[in-house]
């Protein structure tokens, strides 16, 4: 992505859907949309050089790939092929498809097709339940990081305790 300025980027609020909406050419109607998010091809998050990365390899469709329907603002159905819009609460999205009103193949209207793009976080992605979370890694880096940290803080505070037990042994200082 050339402009990583997505301070500017479209807002739009969002509900859910158990079917696609029709939209029966009403401007006011929800536009409807298919979310897509992918998951990992790679189940480990770290391969090592004796590691074949062939048992890695995340196996199945239901795994890799979730779809969810979603009805958006009718303003939405001006978006053209990648465009950048934000769903509030769900990320950032990338439009695969745009919207057309009425479909040759079915006469019904296509919905807006929106591809995830991963921020990189953990647990970014939407939880269907547990067992559909995708493998994620750097939450072992970020444990051992977190608890270096917290171990300066706790030698800083036994260091600024030892200098203040110090200071009272000592007593007041001299008057001049």
């Amino acid at each position: 992505l050339s402009n990583q300025d997505f301070k500017k980027t479209l807002k739009v609020t969002w509900s859910a859907f158990d079917k696609c909406p029709d939209a029966n050419n009403n401007a006011s109607s929800p536009t409807p949309i298919v979310a897509q998010h992918f998951g990992n091809l790679i189940s480990k998050a770290i391969l090592a050089d004796a590691d074949d990365f062939k048992e890695f390899v995340t196996r199945g469709e239901a795994s890799l790939r979730q779809e969810c329907l979603l009805g958006v603002e009718p303003e939405l159905r001006q978006l053209k092929k990648s465009d950048i819009v934000q769903l509030q609460r769900r990320g950032f999205y990338i439009c695969d498809e745009p919207y057309a009103q009425i479909s040759p193949n079915t006469g019904r209207p296509q919905p807006l097709v929106l591809i995830n793009i991963p921020s990189g976080a953990e647990g970014a992605a939407p939880q269907q339940g547990a067992s559909d979370a995708p493998a994620t890694g750097g939450g072992a880096k970020r444990q051992q990081a977190t608890a270096e940290t917290q171990a300066k803080k706790d030698e800083k505070k036994l260091q600024r305790k030892q200098k203040k037990e110090q200071h009272k042994q000592q007593g007041p200082p001299p008057a001049p």
